[in-house]
């Protein structure tokens, strides 16, 4: 008889274990206890139609050897499935893993890396440039520094009579009417003290304003000298000097003077004074001083950008002059009072204009062509001014020396997409094809690349 092998279900595996263990508790009651030869009743069920057999134990026990054999059999069928399906499954994953490596050997490794040196050519320039507040070649910018001073000590090594007045200014007021009053040279003014100083000159002091029937009074400042010689004269400011000759009239509280400043030079006797020697020496100091305090005014005043030409400043002098000290002693000050005026440019803007100067020569000789400065050296210098008809800085004339090598602009990422897909020989002539490129490193990667990848992103163009 010939049975079909069939893969068993689940709950038919767990029925077979169960009726092994049957089996065995049977064989080992009869091994203790003979068991009567009885009938088994067996049920099968067979198209929803229930059969009853009656069978012997003995024949019952040939049965489960039958059936033993027969799930020996089933087990052994299913492991030759298992390992049937083993060896599919692991051809499938060979399969795969086979086809992942191939498609990222294609797509994913190969990349192409091409370093181009560009030809270099050279521009020279050496000449004169303008800089100028208002046109010339480039702008520039004049930078003024206010009047400064300086009071230096003064040797006096002389020694002499000297006999002098006081000397000094002072304010006078009008707060009488709104007609103005003229004061004649000599006109004396009397300080609270007893001191008398003198108009050096005729004044006229301007009317007072009325304004909602008040007087606001008017002023006008003049120079005064003491009435007697002395270092007695040699007075401070002093807030309130009356006329001796408005004495009496009603113009006598309204016309007055007023010192902001204390009265100087009044002396009587033998004193140092400054020889002609001790003067050029302290005028020598002072105004090397004053252009050292203009010079580091310049340096904080002036933006990062500029650079200050030193050969266009334009130095002036204002004041300078031995001055005694207020002191009686026969001390003195050297007094010095200058401004300064200086233009400044930006090497930026040269060094654009020497740039643009090449970029159009080479146009020349190549229309249409576009370049870019890879290296530059520029020197400059002052050379000259340019001063107006004011007598101010207008501007400068530069000495200039400038040097640069030159490159023709490559659009790289153009060059990308021009050389995606190219083999080695197509991607050589393109490349050696294209203005202003000298020479071309290319490098394919891995090593079995021949051609250079469809992809942008796996392309890398340097120039240099």
């Amino acid at each position: 008889m010939v049975r079909k092998h069939l893969k068993p279900s689940g709950d038919e595996v767990r029925e077979i274990a169960a009726e092994r263990v049957l089996r065995h508790e049977r064989k080992s009651l009869s091994d203790i206890v003979p068991l009567k030869k009885r009938n088994v009743v067996s049920f099968e069920e067979e198209s929803q139609s229930k059969k009853f057999s009656v069978r012997s134990e003995e024949e019952e026990e040939v049965a489960d050897e039958e059936g033993q054999m027969n799930d020996e059999t089933i087990f052994q069928g299913e492991a030759e499935r298992i390992k049937v399906s083993y060896k599919k499954w692991l051809f499938i994953a060979l399969v795969i893993v086979f086809a992942g490596a191939g498609f990222i050997a294609i797509y994913v490794l190969p990349k192409a890396d091409i370093k181009i040196s560009l030809r270099t050519s050279t521009s020279q320039f050496n000449g004169d440039v303008s800089a100028m507040i208002s046109g010339g070649d480039i702008p520039a910018q004049r930078f003024s520094q206010p009047p400064k001073n300086l009071e230096l000590p003064l040797a006096a090594t002389g020694k002499k009579l000297i006999q002098s007045k006081a000397k000094g200014t002072i304010r006078i007021y009008n707060a009488y009417s709104s007609e103005s009053q003229t004061l004649v040279a000599t006109t004396r003014f009397l300080s609270p003290d007893g001191k008398l100083f003198r108009l050096d000159s005729a004044v006229t002091v301007p009317g007072a304003k009325i304004s909602d029937g008040k007087i606001i009074p008017s002023s006008i400042d003049a120079a005064v000298s003491a009435d007697k010689i002395g270092p007695e004269y040699n007075i401070p400011p002093v807030q309130k000097l009356t006329i001796p000759g408005l004495k009496g009239s009603p113009k006598y509280e309204a016309f007055y003077g007023v010192s902001d400043a204390p009265m100087k030079g009044g002396v009587n006797g033998v004193q140092s004074y400054p020889k002609s020697e001790d003067i050029a020496a302290a005028k020598k100091n002072a105004e090397k001083a004053i252009r050292d305090v203009l010079q580091g005014s310049f340096a904080v005043s002036v933006p990062s950008e500029f650079t200050v030409l030193d050969g266009s400043s334009r130095f002036q002098i204002t004041r300078s002059e031995p001055v005694p000290t207020s002191d009686s002693n026969g001390n003195y000050i050297y007094f010095v009072e200058a401004k300064e005026d200086r233009m400044a440019v930006r090497s930026s803007d040269i060094l654009n204009l020497m740039i643009s100067k090449a970029v159009a020569e080479k146009a020349v000789t190549e229309p249409g062509a576009d370049f870019d400065a890879k290296k530059t050296d520029l020197k400059f210098d002052y050379k000259s001014s340019n001063i107006g008809k004011d007598g101010t800085l207008q501007g400068v004339t530069l000495s200039v020396v400038f040097k640069g090598d030159f490159v023709r602009k490559i659009d790289v990422n153009d060059l990308r997409g021009k050389i995606a897909g190219k083999n080695e020989n197509d991607l050589k002539t393109l490349i050696l094809s294209v203005p202003g490129i000298e020479s071309a490193k290319i490098a394919l990667w891995p090593f079995w690349v021949k051609t250079v990848p469809v992809s942008i992103g796996k392309i890398t163009v340097s120039a240099e």
